[in-house]
């Protein structure tokens, strides 16, 4: 009986149509956020990391993109402010 019940959920894990990986328009903006900032354009790539999050609207669907971008977002800012003392 364990093992029809385990079975079942794992069906019902690997048939969950959620993405779980960022979306693409997510993806592309993050992507041109850390072209920004590894050029050190920091302020620049505040704007597209914000949109990328905003991008994701599923928090458990979207959790690996809505983990990645915040800390990417999160570091941006603490280099944006490292170099310039703005707290923006």
């Amino acid at each position: 009986m364990n093992f029809i019940v385990s079975l079942a959920a794992l069906t019902l894990v690997a048939a969950d149509p959620r993405p779980s990986a960022i979306p693409p328009q997510a993806r592309d903006l993050n992507d041109r956020a850390v072209r920004l900032i590894e050029q050190g354009e920091y302020q620049a790539a505040v704007t597209p990391l914000m949109q990328a999050y905003a991008a994701m609207p599923d928090a458990l669907g979207q959790r690996e993109g809505r983990g990645k971008v915040p800390g990417t977002l999160r570091s941006t800012l603490r280099r944006l402010y490292d170099t310039t003392g703005d707290l923006r």
